[in-house]
């Protein structure tokens, strides 16, 4: 590494490169995005929906109300550590003392991180200048190639959606550190600098610890074998693996939640493939060459680690070369190729980050394997371990063909400039192109003051309606909304994320439900049921800090049934544009029919139609199983059945003749299943088995809740004599317990013992020692 450590003696002593790279890079961005972006940050959000306006949120509300690492915004009443909120607490929580000691900066939160955002590309571009320079290219390419790579950059496209996984310099920072190390023999001060550094890049994202700790200790072994230089590349692998170990120990000190999500869903789903990354990525060429090549994919429907097509045509490059080291026997030059020491020890690992991106050798017999590896599940979004690979393989593509214009120009040095200057203005129209695809959007949404209270204040209208936000405890917003927990999950895209949460920052309420990653699930559950049937006692309200109603906001999208009851148990206050306002006392929520029914039943129970155990209101066919065949266990005590894997049918066959054409189906699914709730799924078939239609309903949508069980319920219509139906649930760890079949509008009880008295699939009376 002499060569590079005395090229870097002469171009450490002028940085003036890379400060031109974060420069250029911004001007660059101002022409993307529109100088109105920039000069008024404030005034706008990037996208209103899912999680893009919850990353606005918890960052403002942290600022605005809280302190130290607990976040009281949302999951009220119980909050949560701060670092599930996503809420970058690196930066929120110095904003949050500076709000309480120095200066009020709330109201300026949104803007600066709307800047930041830019800058933070700006940032990338500086360390990536520092990167470049150090592949002995001559400093006015490695600006060009710094500010192109951080245009096509593939944590651009969460700039509308997972704000803390956009900043670039998390990933090159480390990498810069690490070589720092590297080139300087292995020096603690550059050791110490990159643990922290890593640490700190793990309090913005968790993601970004996992992918700078395996791409360093990737480096570690690799550098070992390469250089047999044990001692410093065991330094540096201890160095990879200490931000982790301490992130998790501090986690394990902080978190006394014991029922965090360990299998959340999508590991082999959000993976990586090389259609995303060597395909072009929505060029203006594209659908010319879709004609050319019809299986050719838009890149950013696939993947999000796009190299340019000046990466793809150096593919064709490599396989050459390979091909060559291959027939000459060179077989070492693969695994050790002729690069800047810079890329020849960090090629490998980055192709290994993105196989691992890919799933593979994962996807390939491994699944059982990694099911039962809820740490490794826990990084369920595996095309980001393809970030690492775009920025390498971007260095080694600014490498290689500034390469093969140095040797063409000891030839034709006309023809070596027009080959440079072709590859520039290609791979800069890729980059252009991104950009503006990614980020020319951004300024689309214009009412950042309005969520944030300058404008349009809800508080301040609120007051004028004689309505105190201090009277309410917290704010049930409608449509209901319910993301963290991996077993209810609903609301995602409503609009009533945006004016819950704009209503929450400027009121300080908190929400009663969640949007945050890897919540309790108990919680979750007990805040989802509070829009369960009135035959379910709500197990919320003695867990609650006080007596106060909640405030109900209703936008004006359509609302389920069971959020259409909980709306009219509520006291109309008035209406805007966009929301209605209700007070929903804790009496109305308490209100059960429980009782009623249980009364009602001990006094008719004479006159109603008995079947052995169960009565029903007029004589009519019905199926009401247990599951399990015992009776113990389950969600009533009546049974319960736990199979692996789905299909497990619930009932296959004709139906009881019955005057009845509509049918109504219900089964309860156990949450603390390792799984997923099921799905509940009915086929209608005719005599011959041919299907005529086809329902079904995913318990994750559910607010009918007992305890740890969830309610499935669909209905079936048009039901002819001699139809058969299918009746299934369909999943991985499926925990099941009390199926009913009955006509809509029969009522079925079942006196399972004299204090335990079921109603429609319900529990009205139920033994002293069982609580909800």
């Amino acid at each position: 590494m002499k060569d590079i450590a005395v090229h870097m003696r002469e171009t450490d002593r002028n940085r003036k490169y890379a400060w031109v790279s974060a420069g250029a890079t911004l001007l660059a961005l101002v022409a993307v995005v529109g100088v109105d972006v920039f000069l008024s940050p404030g005034k706008y959000l990037f996208e209103v929906m899912g999680d893009h306006i919850k990353n606005y949120y918890v960052v403002a509300y942290y600022v605005k109300y809280n302190s130290n690492l607990w976040f009281t915004g949302m999951n009220y009443p119980f909050g949560d550590i701060a670092l599930f909120s996503d809420n970058q607490p690196l930066f929120s929580v110095p904003l949050a003392w500076i709000h309480r000691n120095v200066w009020p900066i709330a109201e300026y939160v949104t803007a600066g991180q709307n800047l930041f955002l830019f800058f933070s590309v700006a940032i990338g571009a500086w360390c990536m200048q520092r990167i470049l320079v150090r592949l002995l290219l001559p400093g006015w390419y490695t600006v060009l190639a710094a500010v192109v790579i951080l245009l096509m950059s593939p944590q651009n496209t969460q700039f509308d959606f997972q704000y803390a996984l956009t900043y670039s310099f998390a990933l090159l920072l480390p990498w810069l550190l690490l070589i720092k190390y590297l080139e300087n023999g292995g020096s603690w001060k550059w050791w110490v600098g990159y643990v922290l550094v890593s640490l700190a890049m793990g309090f913005i994202h968790v993601y970004h610890l996992a992918l700078n700790g395996m791409f360093g200790a990737a480096v570690a072994l690799v550098y070992a074998w390469q250089e047999k230089q044990v001692k410093i590349s065991g330094k540096l692998l201890a160095g990879a693996i200490l931000p982790s170990a301490l992130f998790l120990l501090f986690i394990s000190l902080l978190d006394a939640t014991p029922d965090r999500p360990q299998h959340p869903f999508g590991f082999f789903v959000h993976r990586a493939n090389l259609e995303g990354i060597f395909y072009p990525y929505r060029l203006f060429y594209l659908p010319a060459l879709q004609k050319i090549f019809p299986g050719l994919q838009d890149s950013r429907q696939v993947s999000y680690a796009y190299a340019g097509l000046a990466g793809t045509l150096c593919v064709l490059f490599f396989l050459f070369k390979g091909t060559r080291y291959l027939l000459k026997g060179k077989f070492r030059l693969i695994f050790r190729p002729v690069f800047p020491a810079v890329l020849r020890y960090s090629v490998w690992p980055a192709v290994g980050l993105l196989l691992f991106g890919m799933a593979i050798p994962l996807k390939y017999g491994f699944q059982a394997w990694v099911e039962q590896t809820p740490m490794l599940e826990q990084f369920r979004v595996l095309y980001r371990f393809a970030w690492p690979f775009y920025y390498v393989y971007a260095a080694v593509v600014a490498y290689v063909f500034y390469a093969l214009f140095r040797k063409l120009r000891q030839r034709r040095k006309a023809v070596s400039y027009a080959f440079l200057a072709g590859f520039l203005v290609l791979w800069g129209t890729d980059a252009y192109f991104f950009a503006k695809t990614e980020l020319g959007n951004v300024g689309k949404h214009p009412v950042g003051y309005s969520f944030n209270g300058r404008q349009d204040n809800l508080n301040q209208i609120l007051r004028a309606h004689g309505v105190s936000p201090e009277a309410f405890q917290a704010i049930l917003p409608l449509p209901y909304f319910s993301q963290g927990s991996e077993k209810i999950d609903r609301g995602y895209r409503s609009r009533s994320l945006y004016h819950a949460m704009r209503l929450s920052l400027q009121t300080g309420l908190p929400l009663a439900t969640v949007m945050m990653a890897r919540t309790s699930q108990a919680q979750v559950l007990a805040q989802t049921q509070l829009l369960g049937s009135d035959l379910l006692a709500k197990s919320l309200l003695p867990q609650l800090p006080t007596r106060k109603p909640f405030l109900v906001a209703v936008t004006n999208e359509a609302l389920v049934e069971n959020e259409e009851q909980l709306r009219l148990k509520g006291q109309f206050l008035f209406k805007t544009d966009s929301l209605s306002f209700y007070r929903l006392p804790l009496a109305a929520l308490a209100e059960t029919r429980k009782s009623v029914v249980a009364a009602a039943f001990q006094k008719d129970s004479a006159h109603l139609v008995k079947a052995g155990s169960f009565y029903l209101n007029r004589s009519a066919p019905f199926v009401w199983n247990g599951l399990g065949g015992q009776r113990a266990g389950g969600v009533f005590g009546v049974g319960e059945k736990r199979v692996e894997k789905g299909p497990l049918f619930l009932f296959n066959g004709p139906l009881p003749a019955s005057p009845d054409s509509v049918w109504e189906i219900s089964v309860w699914g156990n949450a603390q299943s390792e799984r997923n709730l099921p799905v509940l799924y009915c086929s209608q078939l005719d005599a011959v088995g041919n299907v005529l239609a086809k329902t079904k309903v995913d318990g994750k949508d559910s607010f009918e809740i007992y305890g740890s069980w969830v309610k499935l319920a669909l209905t079936v219509s048009k039901v002819a004599p001699g139809q058969r139906l299918n009746v299934w649930l369909e999943g991985k760890d499926i925990w099941a317990s009390s199926f009913l079949l009955k006509p809509a509008g029969v009522d079925v009880y079942w006196s399972v013992s004299p204090q335990n008295l079921l109603f429609n699939n319900y529990q009205v009376l139920c033994p002293k020692s069982v609580s909800e």
